[in-house]
């Protein structure tokens, strides 16, 4: 699966140091797609908040197959585990911007996932 997309989600912050998110999205340009996400992960404190997350991606719908050993098709939903890396992460009084957030995951019948997020924005309350 792949393509160009949005998404929508939540960001909850425990302590200072501890982020969960959940979100969902579709991408298009390879079939349509959808994803769901859910990350656990660190950020560090200040206005420079880079991040790192473990991932856990599902994703449904059209996409390019290609084969198991066997002639199989792969299962839907497919599930990946990753993880995600926002080194250009910044957090202000009541907003939030990351750029260039990089993915990478791994399914069980060994498919890989690359993820490139171009722009990130967090209102927060």
């Amino acid at each position: 699966m792949g393509g160009l997309g949005f998404s929508a989600g939540s960001q909850f912050i425990v302590g200072i140091h501890f982020i969960a998110q959940v979100d969902a999205g579709i991408l298009w340009a390879n079939g349509n797609a959808v994803n769901a996400r859910l990350a656990f992960g660190y950020q560090l404190d200040g206005r420079w908040q880079p991040a790192v997350l473990a991932t856990f991606n599902l994703f449904w719908g059209q996409r390019t197959e290609i084969l198991s050993e066997t002639g199989q098709r792969p299962a839907s939903p497919v599930w990946v585990a990753g993880f995600r890396l926002a080194p250009l992460r910044f957090s202000g009084a009541h907003a939030q911007v990351s750029a260039l957030e990089l993915g990478y995951g791994m399914g069980p019948d060994r498919g890989i996932n690359l993820e490139l997020t171009i722009l990130s924005v967090g209102i927060g309350w």
